[in-house]
This record gives C-alpha cells, sequence and structure tokens, in this order.
C-alpha cells in the first residue's frame, strides 16, 4: 500500500516542533539555574528551576536531619529537614522568667513579656491594674459595687429531665439572698463561699469529681437543680444546656426579681409566660444577651463554649468590670482559630482571668454542658463574687 506524502504544512509544523525543542534544551543548559527547595516525593526529592522550568530528581542522601527556619505557635516550636523534610526539634517553649515592661497603675494596665531560649519566640501578656490597696493612689476609686440588697421570692426552682434528656424549669427561682429590690442586679449576686457542711443530694458527683467544687456552689446557691432519675438525683454534668438555660442560671446568679421583668424581649422565639421569659428580658435589656442576625434569641439552642464566653464577659461588663481584649491568649491552644472573630476577645478574656480553663483545646464550638457551665459561673464568683 502506498502512502501518501505529507503536505508541507505538516512538515512545516513538525520542523517547528523539533526546532523549539532544540532551544528548550539549549537554553536550559546554558542556563545558571536557581532552583527551588528540595519537594520531598518518597524516597526521592525534587525541585525545579525558577528560571528556565528545568526540573532535578533525585535520591534522599544519606545524612543527619538539620533543621531549617523555625516553625513557631504559642505552645511549641519545630524545624523542619531541609534534606529529607522530616520534622525536628519539636519541643514546647522554654521560656525565661517573665520581664515587666509596662507597670500597672490604678488605670491602666500593664505589661509583660517573656522569650523562649530555644527560638526566640516572645511572648506578651497583660497585667491586670492595681487595687487603691496596691498603691498610694488611695483616693481613685476601683472597687466593685457593693452586693445588691435582698429580696424575697417564694416560689420553688423545679427542673424535670424531658425525654431527650434537657433541663428545664417550670417556676422562678427562690432568692437566695442576695437578689436586688428594683431587678436590676447585674452581677455579683452570689458569693463562691460556701457553707461548712454540704449535704450533697447528687448520686453522680463525688468528692473526687472535677466539678465537685464548681457543683457544690450552684447547688448551694440555688442556681442549678439536680435531674431525678430512677436511681436518684443527679447533676448530669455531661447533660446539653439550652441558651435559655443558660441565661436563667446567670439571672439567678445576679439575683434579679422576676417580677420586674415580665415584659416580654423583642425576639421572635421568646414567648409570654414562659419559664425563661424574665431571664431572657433581664439579659436583652442589659445587653448581655443580642440574639441572632435572624431576631431569635435562640432559646432551644445548646450553648456552645464561646457563646457561654461571650454572655459571661458581657454580664461582667455589666457589673462594671473592666473587660479588654485579651485574644492573644487563645493562640496557646492549637484550636484557636476556630474561635470566631466575633468571640476572640470575650473567649480570650475569660482564659486570661481563669473563668475559662481549658486543658488542652477552647474547643470554641462545642456544647458547655451543665458541668462546665457550672465550673465558668464558679471560677467567676471566685475570681469577681467576694469568695
Amino acid at each position: 500500500m502506498i502512502r501518501p506524502a505529507k503536505s508541507p504544512y505538516v512538515i512545516g509544523i513538525l520542523f517547528l516542533i523539533l526546532l523549539l525543542s532544540v532551544v528548550a534544551v539549549s537554553a536550559s543548559a546554558e542556563c545558571s539555574h536557581v532552583y527551588t527547595d528540595w519537594t520531598i516525593l518518597g524516597d526521592c526529592r525534587y525541585r525545579e528551576c525558577t528560571l528556565c522550568g528545568a526540573s532535578e530528581q533525585a535520591d534522599i542522601p544519606v545524612h543527619t536531619c538539620t533543621g531549617g527556619d523555625w516553625k513557631i505557635t504559642a505552645a511549641r516550636h519545630s524545624r523542619v529537614c531541609t534534606v529529607c523534610g522530616a520534622e525536628v526539634e519539636n519541643a514546647a517553649h522554654v521560656f525565661s522568667d517573665w520581664v515587666v515592661t509596662k507597670e500597672a497603675t490604678v488605670s491602666e494596665t500593664g505589661e509583660q513579656k517573656r522569650t523562649c531560649s530555644v527560638c526566640g519566640y516572645t511572648e506578651t501578656a497583660i497585667i491586670s491594674c492595681l487595687t487603691p490597696t496596691d498603691t498610694d493612689e488611695s483616693d481613685t476609686d476601683t472597687t466593685e459595687p457593693d452586693p445588691p440588697e435582698a429580696v424575697t421570692d417564694d416560689s420553688p426552682i423545679t427542673e424535670t429531665a424531658s425525654e431527650n434528656g434537657t433541663v428545664s424549669s417550670d417556676k422562678s427561682p427562690s432568692s437566695d439572698g442576695n437578689g436586688t429590690s428594683d431587678g436590676n442586679s447585674t452581677a455579683g449576686g452570689s458569693s463562691a463561699s460556701t457553707v461548712d457542711t454540704w449535704d450533697n443530694p447528687f448520686i453522680d458527683i463525688s468528692e473526687k469529681h472535677p466539678y465537685y467544687d464548681a457543683v457544690r456552689y450552684v447547688s448551694t446557691h440555688n442556681l442549678f437543680v439536680g435531674i431525678e432519675t430512677d436511681a436518684g438525683l443527679t447533676f448530669s454534668p455531661g447533660e446539653t444546656m439550652t441558651r435559655a438555660m443558660f441565661v436563667t442560671v446567670l439571672g439567678r446568679m445576679a439575683g434579679i426579681d422576676v417580677s420586674v421583668w415580665q415584659t416580654v424581649p423583642d425576639f421572635t422565639d421568646v414567648t409570654a409566660g414562659a419559664w425563661y421569659t424574665p431571664y431572657a428580658a433581664w439579659a436583652d435589656k442589659t445587653g448581655i444577651v443580642r440574639g441572632y442576625d435572624t431576631g431569635a434569641f435562640g432559646v432551644n439552642d445548646k450553648i456552645t463554649v464561646e457563646q457561654a464566653a461571650v454572655i459571661i464577659a458581657r454580664y461582667a461588663k455589666a457589673a462594671g468590670l473592666t473587660v479588654f481584649d485579651a485574644s492573644y491568649k487563645n493562640a496557646l491552644f492549637d484550636d484557636a482559630e476556630d474561635v470566631s472573630a466575633w468571640a476572640a476577645a470575650d473567649v480570650g478574656w475569660c482564659i486570661y482571668t481563669g473563668i475559662y480553663a481549658p486543658e488542652d483545646k477552647i474547643r470554641p464550638t462545642a456544647d458547655a454542658q451543665r458541668g462546665l457551665a457550672a465550673d465558668m459561673l464558679y471560677r467567676y464568683a471566685v475570681r469577681f463574687g467576694g469568695a
């Protein structure tokens, strides 16, 4: 079979391709290559010239790992071997002692720094304002407001467990003696001190339980009540809380007079006569809870850790305490980037003050369960409630 001769056009295209290949090879041979860093591909490494695009591949040689530039987080440092890409020198920072770079005064916070002796990372922390007793500026009033006067409210506190395990209140709480006659109390209503003896009613909370002190506090101050089960009364620290439940216990801690807060707040999901309505009204009026962009309070939504932190920080502001942006504290934890931008400052402040004490991660979007919520309120009372 006789094949037809190729057209001059096809021959021209082939010749051009061949010519370009020769030019490329020639250019590569004459290029003073500027290679990228090695990229590790299994047992081999690969790099490209940034000028001509030529590539080079080679086996990883026998070597002793040598670290490159430091990779630094707030808690640790590490380096990557420039030959094989292995992570080396991964360890916690070795910090020096704190050095005060700005002294605190009664009216202004101070600043202190410390530096890792290995990688050079510097951590900065805020020093709280001094109280008048710490300085000669005794004429400056920075004391916290006195606890409000007591009122009485004889309605009992009852909580029941529904089929899905959540807890609801069907009556207004009785006062623990730290309420306010005008219903405008915001914080400081309950001291963290407890009676010397406590008849623990909860079958699931022993003295060895990590939340024992917190449960004792919220129980003796009538902030939380247990859940009846067939086995007996439980505190159920692992049960979730709704946003309505959280502001209810916070309102009990403030000692608000529920009879004053009967006006239904302007939220789409708050109804008149509900057990939580006075507390939602109080939280709305004082700016402690602002609701969602949709106009809802989110009464039945499970409250998250970062939401609880923001609400507590606003509660502190309403009490006249100084709440500042301590978002830098979040960087101490690997999941700091998971904290929402709108919550970062207040989450950091709660960590700074010890109200929230995460062990290894912040877990900002996790549910704030009953045990954790009780612990946060207890820690707040210890720090600011006169314990």
